[in-house]
């Protein structure tokens, strides 16, 4: 990445919690980084998707829907309002229909052929959290928690929307004892669980190929890997980042799921330590403990293998560069993910009072999104 890749980036979404600021920084010098310019748009973003050219904002009460031909100008053309303040958890695009989690109203299924005036098709009562969208299916992760039986009633629901108007609940189960969100690729979930004395953990394999009958076709032994924070399926690799400070407790623990009814360990790292959070791009791992990340190779998963550590938090990865986020504030640092020893290649600073609390990318574009009323940054790499 030559320096005349960060000249422009985008940064969106500072100041009043009703207006939020658009920053255009220049990169000619990523050393030092310059605003050159300012915008200003009503957002308050808590997850997005994207289909078209279009960017999808969910936000507390609806959807905001923009026009992202120009990243360095997005248009707004339409919105959708709900009547009920509602915190929109997470949102899923397929085609022209966008499917919300609305939290303890349950699911909306919205239709943005117009994006001026996306119309509401249908709507699933329950409590959402989490949706995936499959074709036709959604799987719905969220639930009530029922304290006296101990678990999360309807924790796992998958509903048949090919009549958006009328979704039908194909099938379901109570969630229990399950440890962080699961992993989901190809009609199969992989669940992280714990024994009832939460003395061990182990790895399920959950077939829901067929909405109507959920069943469990394997378990793996005991995991090295003590009350896992993350779970990530890629092709036929389940990696959980978890850990323990005991001896033979791992922070990364690598199965092999090829043969669902068995699932095996191939592969461990970090003994008597931590991690929170794994990503996986290509062959390398990236494994956050809370101070930095670990960065692995991990071409044989066998043996993964430490190869740099960086003093911040990689939270997305889009083809050689990586995207962090700063412990204080905002910061978003861009890194050769093929070079041996990751250089930092530019850096926005710190920003107080922006909590960032995730990141995905799109082609040239990275989103941020802060907590509470933080709004959305958007950055844009290119010439």
């Amino acid at each position: 990445m030559c320096s005349s890749d960060l000249n422009r980036l985008l940064a969106l979404g500072t100041g009043n919690p009703r207006l939020f600021k658009t920053g255009v920084f220049d990169f000619s010098n990523p050393a030092l980084p310059r605003q050159i310019g300012e915008i200003a748009m009503a957002i308050d973003p808590r997850r997005f998707a994207t289909y078209g050219d279009h960017w999808v904002l969910a936000r507390n009460q609806g959807l905001e829907i923009y026009d992202g031909r120009d990243p360095l100008a997005p248009v707004p053309v339409g919105q959708y309002q709900w009547l009920w303040p509602q915190i929109f958890s997470d949102v899923a695009v397929q085609g022209n229909q966008a499917v919300v989690a609305a939290n303890d109203w349950g699911v909306a299924i919205l239709d943005l052929k117009d994006a001026a005036r996306p119309q509401l098709l249908g709507h699933y009562p329950g409590a959402a959290r989490k949706v995936i969208r499959d074709r036709s299916r959604v799987f719905v992760l969220g639930g009530q928690w029922d304290q006296d039986a101990q678990v999360q009633r309807d924790g796992l629901v998958a509903l048949d929307i090919s009549r958006p108007a009328h979704p039908i609940r194909l099938g379901g189960m109570d969630r229990r004892d399950w440890q962080a969100w699961p992993a989901y690729s190809d009609g199969q979930f992989y669940v992280a669980r714990v024994t009832p004395d939460r003395e061990h953990t182990f790895l399920d394999v959950l077939d829901v190929s067929d909405p109507t009958q959920f069943r469990w076709l394997g378990r793996s032994n005991y995991l090295f890997t003590t009350l896992p924070q993350d779970v990530k399926a890629v092709g036929n690799l389940v990696f959980c980042a978890g850990g323990g400070y005991e001896p033979g407790q791992y922070a990364l623990e690598i199965l092999d799921v090829s043969d669902a009814a068995a699932p095996r360990r191939i592969g461990t790292f970090g003994e008597s330590d931590w991690a929170y959070e794994v990503l996986v791009a290509g062959d390398r791992a990236y494994l956050w403990n809370g101070e930095g990340t670990r960065v692995l190779d991990i071409s044989n998963p066998t043996e993964p293998r430490a190869i740099a550590f960086l003093p911040f938090h990689i939270q997305a990865v889009q083809g050689p560069h990586g995207f962090e986020l700063g412990p204080e504030g905002f910061m978003l640092s861009m890194f050769d993910r093929n070079a041996a020893l990751p250089r930092v290649r530019a850096t926005v600073p710190s920003e107080p009072y922006f909590w960032p609390a995730a990141v995905a990318t799109k082609g040239n574009l990275i989103f941020v999104a802060g907590e509470g009323d933080g709004g959305l940054r958007i950055f844009h790499v290119g010439p």
